[in-house]
């Protein structure tokens, strides 16, 4: 009779650093990025506001006339008249809901980077590793022959905090058991012939993707429009996941998990091998 078990768990430290809206952006005012907003002015070779429909929209979200190939802003604009955002502020009354109501999930800047940019950056939320795994065998000898049975079990839990995001908070799992059952009875019918049956069992089943964090938020409370139906909107495709959807932009991402997949492989197997020595010679069949 025999058992042994290993047991891992392991943590391993992840530091994040990712360029972030200043306090002063978080509030509308884009001043310190007025040379990319600069760039839409058709002084400068920008295509400015574009088209009727544009400006229109533009029109009933700011509540005052904006122009097609009006520029969004130019250098020193501080009226309607010139550019669309005047001093580089895009007041908050126009901004869209679910910008509003998702900006709570990116984090205040807490560091400087190079080049005098916003930035957060964080140590504080590791991958970890959670590992048992174990086996039992024991043996028997009956009138048909050496009897034994083996059983082997691993259960893993991998936990990644920065799996297709850069913002913390988003936490995704991937677990998974392994788990192999052997039974083979040795008989032995002369000293010239013996018999090897085995069964054996193996079970993975595994997980990538399991939302940890960021699920149970209705998409309704971010400020979508849902269910989608002829003027648009989005659903949650599985209803159990539904949370903050994940949002990528060319400086960072956040969001719950796009979706788990899953996947579970069983395999059987029969063996069975006749040794025979004949002489000074040895023949196995199986």
């Amino acid at each position: 009779f025999f058992v042994d078990y290993q047991g891992t768990r392991q943590t391993i430290g992840q530091t994040t650093t990712v360029v972030v809206p200043s306090i002063d952006d978080r509030a509308g005012n884009l001043l310190d990025q007025a040379s990319a907003l600069e760039i839409s002015d058709p002084a400068n070779g920008g295509s400015g506001v574009v088209g009727p429909y544009w400006a229109g929209l533009l029109s009933s979200k700011l509540g005052y006339t904006v122009t097609p190939g009006e520029p969004y802003y130019s250098a020193g604009c501080t009226d309607t008249t010139t550019c669309v955002f005047p001093n580089a502020v895009i007041p908050q009354s126009a901004w869209d809901p679910v910008s509003v109501k998702t900006l709570q999930y990116v984090p205040m800047p807490n560091t400087v980077l190079n080049g005098g940019v916003p930035g957060y950056e964080t140590s504080a939320f590791p991958e970890t590793l959670t590992d048992d795994k174990g086996g039992l065998r024991g043996d028997l000898n009956t009138r048909f022959g050496a009897l034994f049975g083996y059983y082997f079990r691993d259960k893993y839990d991998f936990v990644n905090p920065y799996n297709s995001v850069d913002i913390p908070g988003w936490a995704q799992g991937f677990p998974g058991i392994t788990q192999m059952a052997n039974i083979g009875l040795t008989t032995t019918f002369s000293t010239s012939l013996v018999n090897d049956i085995r069964l054996v069992y193996l079970r993975d089943s595994m997980a990538g993707g399991v939302g940890i964090q960021g699920e149970g938020i209705s998409l309704a409370s971010l400020g979508f429009n849902t269910p989608w139906n002829n003027t648009g909107g989005i659903s949650a495709v599985d209803p159990k996941q539904e949370g903050v959807p994940l949002i990528v932009t060319n400086r960072w991402a956040f969001g719950a998990s796009a979706g788990a997949q899953y996947q579970a492989n069983n395999t059987f197997q029969v063996i069975d091998n006749v040794t025979k020595i004949v002489g000074t010679h040895s023949l196995q069949f199986g």
